[in-house]
């Protein structure tokens, strides 16, 4: 029904500063499993990436929205540029990934949206960005291949999700 893309102006203003930077950046700007990249190095090798990298030239002044960017993390710390209000999660391939965190303020949305409850609502997650849906009134659910901060706070974990874990968990809970 909708999506709420990253604050355009701050996402700007930090895709500025990794280009003067010469960090490589990508974007996600649209409901696909595209991201965007003017870098033919852009890190992309990763197995346990799902996203297709498409290099092509990008304006940065012309983006409209921008639902989530990934770039090369720094070999030092004392050289991480500023975030720019902006929430960084540590992704694959050495990268950041920056993208709305509070995914459980989407799930209220949608449950006020077709009448249900938030105490019968089940989230699955694997990352660090579903760690915000994971507590009351929801029921939490970690995938085998998650990372283990995020299983610490499952009400439940399952198997790794390429391996049918939310089968698994579905099966075991008599919901299929």
């Amino acid at each position: 029904l909708e999506m709420t893309g990253l604050p355009l102006e701050n996402c700007k203003a930090l895709l500025r500063d990794l280009t003067d930077r010469h960090y490589p950046w990508a974007v996600v700007m649209d409901n696909t499993i595209n991201r965007y990249t003017p870098y033919d190095d852009f890190p992309h090798d990763d197995p346990r990436n799902y996203m297709k990298t498409v290099v092509r030239p990008i304006a940065i002044g012309d983006l409209t929205a921008i639902y989530k960017i990934m770039y090369a993390r720094p070999q030092r710390r004392e050289d991480e540029p500023p975030k720019y209000g902006l929430p960084h999660l540590e992704y694959i391939d050495h990268t950041y990934l920056i993208e709305p965190t509070d995914k459980s303020r989407g799930i209220l949305r949608m449950l006020d949206l077709v009448g249900g409850k938030p105490e019968d609502a089940v989230v699955f997650g694997d990352g660090m960005n579903d760690l915000s849906m994971f507590r009351k009134p929801f029921f939490s659910i970690a995938m085998g291949n998650g990372r283990d901060e995020l299983k610490a706070q499952a009400d439940y974990v399952t198997g790794d999700n390429d391996k049918g874990g939310i089968l698994e968990a579905c099966k075991k809970f008599g919901w299929l």
